[in-house]
């Protein structure tokens, strides 16, 4: 072989090798979450959150690394060489982050989705820019890649369930609930099925309102004067960003929160 093929089987080899030392991370903490002991949930939960925090930043550091030189431009140095690899490494963490976390919100802080983030910001401009032309729960066909935007989907709602639930564990029907589904339709398109996701979201995040509101009433919780315009603001957003509408329905806030006071009067 001459020097230059054996120097890209080199940098080929080395590339696949960071790649797999970076997913055993998240399998590491997979293996170790199942071996939990029920007595040692706090200590656990601080100790997989410290190793949530280095795989994620062990990930980015290898997804990062020389895509950018000191002027902006594309750099020769990448140890990912192409942006298809690049665009594949970065879901695959995605998706190794999700199955280790699992609903364990508990494990995850601010700063973890910050780390996700910048990991979703590291996708070719013209993917991450392509988001907001998107059809909500059309087909992605001659578009970006919907396993994207179907992690961007899943950033949004599982930020919005960590918000509402005080970092608190999910129960792995909610959780499932922001996982949706990415199914291909008669086309051979892909396409994000939502199902009752959307609604078990919603519903969540009004029972934690109306919790919140109940308990600034007998005055157990720090009274927050923002928290329906907070609320408000939020299904707003997720209604916005998973339906594809420019405003939520006239009377929907409403019935949303009346479908969950209403069974406690009954």
């Amino acid at each position: 072989k001459s020097n230059s093929a054996s120097r890209a089987d080199l940098a080929s080899k080395i590339e696949n090798d960071l790649i797999d030392m970076c997913l055993n991370r998240f399998t590491s903490l997979c293996q170790q979450t199942q071996k939990v002991n029920a007595t040692k949930v706090s200590l656990s939960d601080y100790v997989h959150a410290e190793q949530l925090k280095e795989a994620l930043s062990t990930s980015y550091l290898l997804a990062s690394f020389g895509i950018l030189d000191d002027d902006r431009n594309n750099s020769r140095h990448r140890i990912i060489q192409s942006d298809g690899c690049l665009v594949e490494f970065v879901l695959r963490v995605f998706d190794a982050a999700m199955n280790a976390i699992n609903g364990q919100l508990s494990i995850m802080n601010p700063h973890t989705f910050e780390q996700l983030w910048s990991l979703f910001e590291l996708f070719p401009a013209p993917i991450t820019s392509a988001l907001d032309e998107v059809p909500k729960q059309q087909s992605t066909k001659n578009s970006i890649n919907p396993k994207i935007t179907f992690i961007y989907f899943r950033l949004i709602a599982i930020q919005l369930l960590y918000k509402w639930s005080g970092g608190k564990n999910l129960n792995l029907e909610l959780w499932a609930s922001a996982c949706f589904s990415l199914e291909s339709n008669n086309e051979g398109s892909s396409v994000i099925n939502f199902g009752s996701s959307c609604t078990s979201i919603l519903r969540f995040m009004a029972e934690r309102f109306c919790d919140s509101v109940s308990k600034d009433s007998i005055g157990t919780n720090e009274r927050n004067p923002d928290i329906l315009l907070d609320f408000m603001s939020d299904v707003e957003e997720f209604y916005q960003i998973m339906l594809g509408c420019q405003g939520v329905q006239t009377g929907f806030v409403g019935s949303l929160l009346l479908s969950v006071l209403l069974p406690l009067h009954l």
